[in-house]
């Protein structure tokens, strides 16, 4: 299936869609993100629709952001995703984060699942604003974050996380800027740990939650994960979702330590060579 940059009567029509996904945000940042690049913001001649990005600076991989198309139109949509990828430089396609139940139509287009998370969530209430805050470990302290530290943030993030979920420096700026950034270091002023919690529409996510893996096992994750919760509760929350990989667990097991709970049903994300 060919597909083609959207025209701007295209993307009005697709403002409604856009502002319903979280993937984009608003039908003005969709205006705004196909006017730097209209090449990513792709339409079918059937009328089915893909927003396009780099899914990490150090990868080749061309993510379908948002996809809007009917399921058994999903073949085509994707062959035309591998020749969008092959123009532009990419040598893989990555699909959006999709529920399992929903991966069907991407795997019938040859995708394969590359990885699976959990949904966790943890509930809110007024008694987590005033829990007194656990202590530092010895030679720890958190403080808030500043946004000069993102080399450092950057270096503790690429030895938590595998290349998959690795931040680059333009998605960890955008972070830094939007979210709650608190940092932990050690004596010597180096950061060895960090969370980003963010609030929309009344909703609380804690998007990053990263130790040095030297440091692990020491308290300073479930210290940095109860210091976001109780900012979120004195910000109102009700509640705070996070994702995990379903074979990190380690990392579920803190967060059902700290109060979590697993939600039904898995994320995956799918990909196929360009």
């Amino acid at each position: 299936m060919a597909l083609r940059p959207a025209t701007s009567a295209e993307l009005a029509a697709l403002a409604l869609e856009a502002a319903n996904d979280d993937a984009i945000g608003s039908a003005e940042a969709l205006v705004v993100y196909a006017a730097a690049a209209s090449w990513k913001v792709q339409v079918s001649p059937e009328g089915d629709a893909v927003v396009f990005d780099r899914w990490r600076e150090h990868l080749d991989w061309l993510s379908m952001r948002a996809v809007w198309a009917a399921p058994a139109r999903m073949p085509g949509m994707v062959a035309g995703a591998r020749a969008v990828a092959r123009e532009h430089g990419f040598g893989s396609v990555m699909s959006p984060l999709v529920a399992t139940e929903l991966a069907g139509p991407y795997e019938r287009a040859g995708m394969k699942i590359a990885t699976r998370l959990a949904v966790l969530r943890r509930d809110i209430s007024d008694a987590d604003a005033i829990k007194p805050p656990l202590a530092a470990p010895e030679g720890m302290t958190l403080r808030e974050g500043s946004r000069d530290s993102i080399a450092a943030v950057l270096a503790v993030d690429h030895a938590c996380f595998e290349p998959l979920w690795a931040y680059d420096r333009r998605l960890l700026a955008g972070y830094l800027e939007a979210d709650r950034f608190v940092e932990a270091c050690a004596t010597d002023g180096e950061l060895v740990g960090f969370t980003l919690t963010g609030v929309e529409a009344g909703q609380g996510s804690l998007g990053r939650l990263a130790v040095a893996p030297a440091l692990r096992r020491q308290g300073l994750g479930t210290i940095l994960v109860e210091d976001a919760i109780r900012a979120l509760a004195w910000q109102g929350v009700g509640y705070v979702t996070l994702t995990t990989q379903v074979e990190n667990a380690a990392a579920r097991a803190l967060y059902a330590s700290c109060g979590f709970y697993e939600l039904p049903g898995t994320l995956v994300a799918l990909t196929i060579e360009a």
